[in-house]
């Protein structure tokens, strides 16, 4: 179905390639624009002295152009540049496209770019010997068949897009509210208290194994090891982790439980010993020697613990003792885990207060944030929708 009244035609009927072609000087600056993936828009790059790039010409951005990156075009990095960008530059894998706009309105363009949909289709007509090699030819972007309803209608597509895009930004406000009230809060309650060693904490620490195993995630009766991505700040993704080959074999302690608590002992300078509850029920999925699972004392609640690892204080602990020969990954050891001091109660009733006012809070902080990805994953599927006649415009909507 297309919308009310649509056609549908090649982009290259409604674009035309127009480059603005600059010669580097190597006396000048000149600002940088990158494309973000999925149509999300550009972003500014570090500015670029033209003695610092081997790039004789820059392609120059003027507003209400279409751009695109050619190199890994399969990601959607396709977008509509907004007044704020105009005179950026950009280097000659971006071809810029200037619209009629007797025929197509800028709003709706960038919209029909945030489609999955086109995505598909940039993915389809690249050209390469290797995926993140790929590259998608301007000619070829042109064939690319788009919905082309009356302007009216395409204007009222937009509005309603936009008014579905103020819904996900009031869901995001709403989340990043309730995140700034439960560290508000837990900074709070653990200010003042005594420290303690996380060993005193602590029965076990328990390690897996890292053995060969393949990169993608395993299937369903498939068993896997983790990867340390697995593990971000309060949240557990069983995807990431690897398939194990047939035969291969994993302690059992090691084998991943809903309820534990785990702990990566490396990764990057900023993930390295983040904290998680695996709160779904997994199965074959295993350990691996960087990523650890915490084992509390009776009567040491894991969710507290959770929280109390991810305060500023332990991170900026765990940030020293973490080292490594690159700084893009580090390490810290089962060792240098039990010397952390972390903030405890000293009673088990403050205990139980402070866990139910910070659990509290902390639901809050997971339902809102569950809210602004529905809500993000709704508004774009309604744009698809509106873009494709699936869903119609009501006539009050366009008054």
């Amino acid at each position: 179905m297309t919308p009310q009244h649509a056609r549908t035609v090649p982009l290259g009927e409604v674009v035309a390639l127009d480059v603005v072609k600059v010669a580097v000087d190597p006396s000048q600056r000149y600002r940088i624009a990158g494309v973000k993936i999925a149509g999300e828009g550009l972003f500014a790059r570090e500015e670029l002295r033209g003695a610092d790039t081997t790039y004789p010409k820059l392609h120059q951005l003027r507003a209400g152009q279409l751009v695109y990156r050619k190199l890994t075009a399969w990601e959607g990095p396709i977008t509509v540049v907004p007044p704020n960008f105009d005179g950026y530059f950009v280097s000659p894998e971006f071809p810029t496209f200037t619209p009629d706009s007797q025929q197509i309105d800028s709003g709706y363009l960038a919209l029909l770019c945030r489609d999955p949909r086109f995505h598909l289709d940039m993915r389809a007509l690249c050209t390469g010997t290797a995926e993140r090699r790929n590259r998608l030819k301007p000619a070829d972007l042109l064939t690319i068949a788009v919905a082309l309803p009356s302007l009216e209608n395409q204007r009222e597509i937009v509005a309603a897009g936009h008014a579905l895009e103020q819904l996900v930004e009031a869901t995001r406000a709403e989340a990043a509210a309730a995140i700034a009230l439960f560290v508000a809060a837990r900074d709070r309650v653990l200010d003042g208290l005594l420290t303690v060693a996380l060993n005193d904490l602590l029965d076990d620490i328990v390690g897996g194994r890292s053995p060969q195993a393949e990169p993608e995630p395993p299937a369903r009766g498939e068993r896997g090891v983790l990867k340390v991505s697995s593990i971000r700040p309060g949240h557990f993704d069983a995807r990431e982790s690897k398939v194990l080959p047939h035969g291969t074999e994993m302690p059992a302690r090691a084998e991943v439980r809903k309820g534990d608590l785990l702990i990566s002992r490396a990764n990057t300078p900023k993930l390295v010993g983040s904290v998680c509850r695996v709160r779904q029920e997994v199965a074959g999925i295993y350990l691996s020697d960087k990523t650890l699972r915490l084992v509390p004392k009776p009567g040491v609640d894991p969710d507290l613990l959770e929280i109390v690892l991810a305060a500023p204080d332990v991170r900026q602990q765990i940030e020293l003792a973490a080292g490594g020969s690159s700084s893009s990954m580090q390490n810290i050891s089962q060792s240098e885990i039990r010397e952390l001091e972390v903030p405890w109660p000293a009673t088990t009733v403050e205990e139980d207060e402070l866990r139910d006012e910070l659990l509290a809070l902390l639901e809050l902080r997971r339902a809102t944030a569950a809210s602004a990805v529905a809500a993000s994953g709704l508004g774009a599927g309604a744009v698809a929708l509106l873009i494709s006649g699936a869903i119609r415009v009501p006539d009050e909507a366009a008054a």
